[in-house]
């Protein structure tokens, strides 16, 4: 049998077979998982992940492939309505050492 593109080949079993198999099961409904009711539950079980900036102990670094060539994106338009709150939260990532401003070209710029 040769079929067409818009064509379907028959079910080689049907949904009765694969249901008695335990193919497939039916989901009459879903519901949160029984330890953590709410994300706030999950906030304030592990609170201690979710308090601070989140660095890690110790210096670490990033090993990139030499083979890899470095990618440089254009630079996104910003909504003059947005700007000042970029700008703020920008410096503020400066300020705790998140980011690095740097005025002068890299070889990988996003």
């Amino acid at each position: 049998m040769v079929l067409r593109e818009t064509e379907c080949a028959p079910p080689i079993i049907g949904i009765h077979a694969c249901t008695e198999l335990d193919l497939i099961r039916r989901i009459d409904s879903v519901g949160h998982p029984p330890t953590f009711s709410t994300n706030n539950d999950i906030i304030a079980e592990y609170s201690d992940l979710f308090t601070g900036l989140g660095c890690m102990p110790g210096q670490h670094h990033i090993v990139v492939d030499p083979a890899v060539r470095p990618v440089v994106q254009p630079p996104h338009h910003v909504p003059l309505a947005i700007q000042p709150k970029l700008k703020r939260t920008l410096d503020e990532l400066v300020s705790r050492g998140v980011i690095v401003k740097r005025d002068e070209p890299t070889e990988w710029v996003n």
